[in-house]
């Protein structure tokens, strides 16, 4: 009886032992698992434009609206490796300006120079004041002039069609 109460103990111990070394191995599987989803969605590379422009327009003209119509404007461009966010309009009552302009609000130039190619104004158009405290992390701010330049914009585009 001795032996078989052992041959019992032995072989309850076993099946314990196998079942923990099977419940293991299922735990490592799912941590393994787990990790790879995780390290993954991680590590995805998100592919974007080279050239991000987070952008302010102010209408400095003579013309109401012409800030929302600068706005639709640039939404509706397709610009190869420029992705353009239009983070606020507005209408400045104070002063006019005679010639549109962009006012560089951080260090990429780079960007703020290509923008300008796009709209076809030159390098002197473009004015350098970063912002103090750039809560909006605005990247230009572009200034609507009497010189039309939305309809010079416009025109060409319709010429291109």
């Amino acid at each position: 009886m001795t032996k078989n109460k052992n041959n019992k103990k032995t072989r309850n111990g076993r099946i314990f032992e196998f079942s923990l070394i099977a419940v293991s191995i299922v735990l490592l599987v799912l941590i393994v698992i787990y990790s790879i989803k995780l390290t993954q969605g991680i590590a995805k590379t998100v592919s974007g434009s080279e050239h991000y422009l987070r952008l302010e327009i102010i209408n400095a003209s003579n013309e109401l609206g012409l800030e929302s119509k600068m706005s639709a404007y640039l939404n509706e461009l397709d610009i190869e490796n420029m992705e353009i966010e239009i983070v606020k309009t507005s209408f400045f009552e104070l002063r006019q300006s005679k010639e549109t302009f962009i006012i560089n609000r951080s260090n990429d130039s780079k960007t703020v120079n290509l923008f300008a190619d796009i709209l076809g104004l030159n390098s002197d158009n473009v004015q350098q004041s970063e912002l103090e405290q750039n809560k909006k992390q605005l990247t230009a701010t572009l200034v609507l002039g009497n010189d039309s330049l939305y309809y010079q914009l416009l025109k060409t585009k319709k010429e291109l069609e």
